[in-house]
């Protein structure tokens, strides 16, 4: 499950790309196109969608130092290491 993304339509190119600068990090431009028809599609944009994806968390040094050596197997180590990351990013 996705927390947080952040979606933006704006009517021209250039101000889908300003936008997208503006924000920085990795903000993507996609064209949003429509169909004519069944397989033809229209031959301009009806906007452009600025899309910016949720930052990934990972784990801190210390999540690290309490996980690495505190189970029986390798196999717990990667379930809690699983666990906190899914705990974090959901």
């Amino acid at each position: 499950m996705i927390k947080e993304s952040v979606v933006w339509i704006e009517q021209t190119r250039e101000q889908a790309i300003t936008l997208a600068n503006d924000i920085g990090g990795d903000a993507e431009v996609h064209a949003l196109v429509i169909r004519k028809g069944t397989f033809e599609m229209a031959h301009k944009p009806v906007g452009y969608l600025v899309y910016q994806a949720p930052k990934w968390k990972g784990l801190t040094d210390e999540e690290r130092q309490e996980i690495h050596g505190s189970t029986k197997s390798p196999y717990d180590d990667l379930l809690l290491v699983e666990a906190k990351l899914k705990e974090r990013n959901t």
